[in-house]
C-alpha cells in the first residue's frame, strides 16, 4: 500500500467531481414551480468504473485523508443525476431500469454507516453527506 499516493489519488476522484453537479440547479422558474435540474455532461463519467476504485479506497482501515476525500468524491457524484445515487447504492447500471431488490450487504452505504462513527469529523461529516444526498435525492428517472 502507498498511502502517499492513494491521498493524492483520493483528492484527485474528489476533485474531479466536486461542484460539477450542485450548481447546476440555478436557473429560475416562471411558473413558480422547482426548475428541472439539468446534468451538463454527466454522461463523461463512467460512474461504475469510478465506483469501483472508491468502494477501494473506503477500505482503508484508518487514514483520514483517504477516508475524507473518498466520501466527498461520493457526496459529490451523489449531487448529481438520479442514476449516479442509484449506481452508489446499488452498485450497478441504472440504464437497464431494472434495480436489484436491495443493495449489496458489503457494498458502500454500509461503509458509509460504519464511517459515520470515525473519530475525525473529516470522515464522518463527509460520510454523513454523501448518505444525505442519496436520501434527499430526486426520485424521478432520467431522461
Amino acid at each position: 500500500q502507498n498511502l502517499p499516493l492513494q491521498r493524492i489519488g483520493a483528492w484527485c476522484l474528489s476533485s474531479m467531481v466536486e461542484g460539477r453537479y450542485s450548481n447546476s440547479s440555478n436557473d429560475s422558474s416562471s411558473s413558480g414551480s422547482a426548475p428541472k435540474r439539468k446534468y451538463p455532461d454527466a454522461e463523461d463519467i463512467d460512474i461504475l468504473s469510478l465506483l469501483t476504485t472508491l468502494r477501494r479506497m473506503l477500505q482503508v482501515e484508518d487514514d483520514e485523508e483517504i477516508l475524507g476525500f473518498t466520501c466527498w468524491a461520493l457526496s459529490h457524484l451523489c449531487d448529481g443525476p438520479a442514476y449516479h445515487i442509484a449506481a452508489v447504492i446499488y452498485e450497478t447500471d441504472w440504464t437497464s431500469n431494472t434495480l436489484p431488490p436491495a443493495a449489496p450487504q458489503n457494498g458502500i452505504i454500509p461503509r458509509l454507516i460504519e464511517l459515520l462513527l470515525h473519530s475525525s469529523p473529516k470522515v464522518a461529516k463527509p460520510a454523513l453527506r454523501t448518505i444525505g444526498n442519496c436520501v434527499c435525492a430526486e426520485c424521478t428517472a432520467p431522461d
